[in-house]
């Protein structure tokens, strides 16, 4: 809806999180993906985080996407920081301050924890960091 890439990515996928049915709004318009949506999230707030989330990571690739491997680690990482918010974050960074600042949030109340996650995940572009990773001498797939 709003246009591609990270962006758009990123705000549709926290806002998955905290009203499922918006975040899939964002990305896909007010098509069936929606209603089904607001559907489950009116059956029950966790089915429709998680139809908005898998609907979001595993957006159908287009001819030529090279961010499709990208997208699954995504969704993948998105499910695990619903459920435990620091692995979540450990799936998709590693060990680094980003973990430890989830890990204290977390410690500090589940809410915190869950809004920092959902905002790290969504916003961060995995490509940029490897690049600045690359620069510092950092060598780490992801």
């Amino acid at each position: 809806m709003c246009g591609e890439g990270w962006y758009n990515f990123g705000c549709s996928a926290v806002c998955a999180y905290l009203l499922p049915p918006l975040g899939v709004f964002w990305r896909f318009g007010c098509g069936c993906e929606f209603w089904i949506c607001l559907l489950l999230t009116l059956c029950g707030y966790l089915p429709g985080v998680i139809y908005a989330v898998c609907m979001i990571g595993f957006d159908v690739p287009k001819p030529g996407d090279e961010h499709f491997e990208a997208r699954t680690n995504f969704c993948l990482s998105a499910v695990c920081a619903y459920i435990v918010p620091p692995l979540g974050v450990f799936w998709r960074f590693g060990l680094g301050v980003e973990f430890w600042i989830c890990l204290l949030l977390t410690l500090c109340g589940y809410i915190p924890g869950i809004i920092y996650a959902a905002c790290i995940i969504g916003c961060e572009d995995p490509h940029a960091r490897h690049a600045e990773l690359l620069e510092e001498g950092g060598h780490r797939s992801f």
